[in-house]
């Protein structure tokens, strides 16, 4: 699922959109024109501005209740966003100076701290594959392990690690998302932390995690609205030259799976 998907298929997105018409719409009917040098030209554009706004949000609240869930689209979380919204821009719009500065450095710290949190992590939509994984081959010894890492900021897409036997476990740390952080275009995240054979009890790592992942983890803890977890999937016996996924869930848990299996 792409980011746009999500979005269109959240109703807290059409909420907000929603807010947004409907509070641009109040800004624009509530305008003061006293001072404009054509009044009456300037009232005529003003009701003209708000009632396109307005139509703006109409459809925007159709496209809520008809795309995604109608029945979450109209309940509480759904008209707080709107409402929410709606005061931030009709009071952004109509107090430029007082509101709409304030608004403005709102808006641009979501734009950078937004994509800076979720760098580390491959979206979690309805699932997330952080890697593959390929049984290249096995001996006494070892297990021959080829992953392809897809987490955003790892310093090698591609190596292979030695496990003491063929069935493993896949440590990963997820990122839980509040619907209400919609904008993020997830639910969740998922970096691979590492792999380890059932019997062993550390992990090996499976590539370099992302640099910054230190200070994600303290911003997330900081931050409302998400949270950050390790956890461990089943142990599960691979077979040779066969590929299989580590996947996240919204819900914070992890699988390996074969590709086989999940198509």
């Amino acid at each position: 699922m792409t980011y746009g998907a999500f979005l269109t298929g959240h109703p807290l997105f059409w909420a907000a959109l929603t807010g947004v018409a409907f509070g641009a719409a109040l800004a624009t009917a509530t305008r003061n024109i006293r001072r404009d040098r054509r009044p009456t030209r300037a009232r005529s554009r003003k009701w003209t501005a708000a009632a396109l706004w307005t139509t703006a949000g109409v459809i925007a609240a159709t496209c809520g209740i008809l795309v995604p869930d109608g029945s979450v689209f109209l309940g509480l979380p759904s008209l707080y966003v709107g409402a929410g919204a709606l005061t931030f821009i009709a009071l952004a719009l109509r107090f430029p100076r007082a509101a709409g500065i304030p608004a403005f450095f709102i808006l641009a710290a979501i734009t950078v701290l937004a994509p800076l949190v979720m760098r580390p992590f491959v979206p979690v939509r309805d699932a997330g594959v952080a890697a593959t994984v390929r049984l290249l081959a096995v001996d006494q010894s070892k297990a021959y392990l080829e992953i392809s890492d897809r987490t955003p900021g790892v310093s090698l897409e591609l190596e292979v690690i030695t496990t003491e036997e063929r069935t493993v476990v896949a440590r990963a740390h997820l990122v839980q998302i509040s619907d209400y952080l919609f904008f993020l275009g997830a639910r969740g995240g998922i970096a691979l932390a590492g792999l380890r054979s059932e019997t062993s009890a550390a992990a090996d790592d499976a590539a370099a995690l992302y640099s910054g992942m230190q200070f994600i983890e303290r911003a997330i803890d900081v931050l409302p609205l998400l949270s950050l977890t390790t956890a461990e999937s089943e142990p599960v016996s691979l077979n040779v030259l066969e590929e299989y996924e580590i996947v996240g869930f919204p819900e914070g848990n992890v699988q390996i799976r074969s590709v086989v299996c999940s198509e």
